[in-house]
């Protein structure tokens, strides 16, 4: 099997290392931009990961001129950041991440989409090879089986439950809290629709597709807001930024004006979801505002995780069955198509 990943995750690095990993690979490495090289690829890029999961003839050879790209605009070291799999490791490495072993927060559902649409955008805009196909397929298939056959324990931490906890810390004595979300990002649709069930329901969403957003707006009676005039977002409670741009949307020149004390900002809690960040990190430092970042998200749901190492074992053990059962499967197809003189990646 002729396929190799090459990533950064938040277990490898720091958010600004990854950070800076993750603008690179989409400038340098998305589909749109990389043309007339000799391997095939799927960029996933998440909140808490970048991977570039690759197949060609020359493995060594794609995984240094992956490399090269993306030394194009770093200055820096960062190699000894990163991780390689290689082959059934490689398989193996996508089938636990699709199925959010390797989540910060464990089993978590979201990644089961990323890594579906992830593997989408390369078939629209590539041919992809045979193994990829395969690798691709079977890693959401042992995901979903995973989740579908295990009820995986109904204490874990979630992203969600995190930010409620965060709210009713900031706004325990006052009413409901504005809220205003930027970006109709999957992350951020689950964070509403949990803060809609628990009462919060003074609630704005500001996308650039707005179109794409309208069934939600319409359903949960969400209000509106011009992605044009996102600088007012300085009127709401709470922030919560959930979106994939290259620039920082929520800037700290929005909230200059409101410095002085007789003129207060309404705003008193930014949680940045968004990776590479979308949000000003200097906006963390005016006297008024709170500003947590995805890795300190992150961490306040590993400090409520409360799983059993038990359960993580046996749960760990299905996977590698299931990995070894279409490893099985895949070589010895492999074998009947070199046996018909038939040869695929």
């Amino acid at each position: 099997m002729r396929v190799g990943v090459l990533g950064i995750n938040y277990k490898s690095s720091e958010l600004k290392v990854r950070e800076i990993l993750a603008k690179t690979a989409q400038a340098h490495v998305a589909s749109e931009y990389l043309t007339g090289h000799n391997f095939s690829y799927v960029l996933l890029s998440t909140c808490n990961r970048t991977e570039i999961y690759f197949s060609a003839e020359d493995l060594p050879s794609a995984h240094t001129e992956l490399l090269n790209l993306l030394r194009t605009d770093i200055d820096f070291a960062f190699e000894h950041c990163l991780y390689s799999y290689f082959g059934s490791e490689c398989f193996n490495h996508l089938a636990k991440v699709t199925a959010g072993f390797d989540s910060v927060i464990f089993g978590e559902t979201e990644i089961q989409g990323q890594v579906r649409q992830a593997y989408e955008r390369a078939c629209i805009s590539q041919r992809l090879p045979s193994s990829m196909h395969f690798m691709f397929q079977k890693a959401l298939k042992i995901g979903k089986n995973v989740r579908s056959r295990f009820s995986l324990p109904q204490q874990r931490a979630s992203i969600e439950g995190v930010i409620y906890d965060l709210s009713n810390a900031f706004f325990l004595h006052e009413k409901k809290p504005s809220v205003l979300f930027v970006g109709n990002s999957e992350i951020n649709r689950k964070v509403l629709l949990h803060l809609k069930s628990k009462g919060i329901d003074v609630i704005t969403l500001a996308t650039r597709a707005e179109e794409a957003a309208l069934g939600l707006v319409q359903k949960q009676g969400v209000k509106l807001l011009a992605w044009k005039n996102l600088s007012s977002w300085t009127q709401y409670d709470m922030i919560i930024a959930g979106t994939n741009q290259k620039e920082f949307l929520l800037k700290k020149e929005d909230a200059m004006s409101y410095t002085e004390p007789a003129s207060l900002i309404p705003t008193s809690l930014i949680i940045d979801l968004s990776m590479p960040r979308s949000v000003d990190p200097q906006l963390g430092k005016h006297p008024q505002i709170s500003l947590f970042n995805i890795e300190e998200i992150n961490a306040f749901a590993n400090q409520k995780q409360k799983m059993k190492l038990e359960d993580i074992e046996g749960l760990n053990d299905t996977i590698c069955d299931a990995i070894n059962r279409q490893l099985e499967c895949y070589n010895t197809k492999q074998k009947k198509a070199f046996s018909c003189g038939l040869f695929s990646l």
